[in-house]
């Protein structure tokens, strides 16, 4: 996973140098494929232009697939071998292996929210949900999958379900969605030229949350807030009760 994050992110970088230009990307890393298979992939959020060394902002006049492609194999293959040497693993290196890495762009004719809204799903690594659609048949499972509008079917066994299942859950710690560019932290104080030059409105922040009663419908108020600290005292309320009688039968 790191290895394809830096290899994307050096990709994306040689192609803002071509133009003279601090591009921004949004990259989401994720592992399944139909049927819950492992398929490692990446998928590169790219902004439709950059900002040159004055801070003007300029539209990317085309994506240059074959500087992409040739730079992530490239630096994949040099970052995957230096890990695996690192953790003393023996392998006989292909490079054949490098020129199956394919790069596919389009151009999203849907809005920001929903391009998210599909990213966000599999954040956690996982991209079926356990709760829904799944059918079990004696040692079999059957589950389905929307791609791209359409609805496939898979049925595996139980255990190869299970094994596929987890397999895509992350370690911990692990971050799978990063920002590069443009869209870094560092270069946040440079979206604000960016956004009055392209007459963007600055996003506005979200109305907080409220939580409704149940019961009479109103908004909850928080009366009190505890912190880690405060264990003991929170564990007084909690005993204010006391817990249910037993009753021998």
């Amino acid at each position: 996973m790191d290895s394809l994050f830096a290899a994307s992110k050096e990709a994306i970088l040689s192609v803002g140098e071509k133009f003279g230009l601090l591009l921004g990307a949004l990259l989401v890393f994720q592992s399944h494929g139909r049927g819950l298979s492992y398929k490692p992939h990446m998928h590169c959020v790219l902004s439709s232009g950059g900002i040159d060394e004055q801070g003007v902002w300029h539209k990317l006049p085309n994506i240059p697939f074959e500087i992409i492609s040739k730079t992530i194999a490239q630096i994949f293959r040099e970052q995957i071998l230096k890990r695996i040497d690192t953790l003393d693993i023996p392998i006989e290196e292909d490079k054949s292996v490098c020129r199956r890495y394919r790069v596919f762009a389009t151009i999203h004719d849907n809005n920001a929210e929903a391009i998210v809204d599909y990213l966000a799903k599999t954040h956690h690594g996982v991209s079926l949900d356990i709760s829904q659609g799944i059918k079990k048949d004696g040692t079999m499972v059957e589950f389905s999958e929307n791609k791209n509008g359409k609805v496939l079917y898979t049925k595996l066994t139980q255990a190869l379900f299970i094994e596929r299942y987890f397999n895509h859950i992350p370690p911990n710690h692990s971050v799978t969605t990063r920002y590069c560019g443009l869209y870094a932290n560092r270069c946040k104080a440079f979206m604000h030229f960016v956004r009055s030059q392209l007459y963007l409105e600055e996003p506005k922040e979200k109305a907080k949350f409220s939580e409704i009663c149940e019961r009479c419908h109103t908004v909850l108020l928080i009366e009190k807030q505890y912190s880690r600290n405060e264990v003991v005292e929170f564990s007084h309320y909690l005993q204010l009760h006391g817990p249910p009688e037993v009753v021998a039968i």
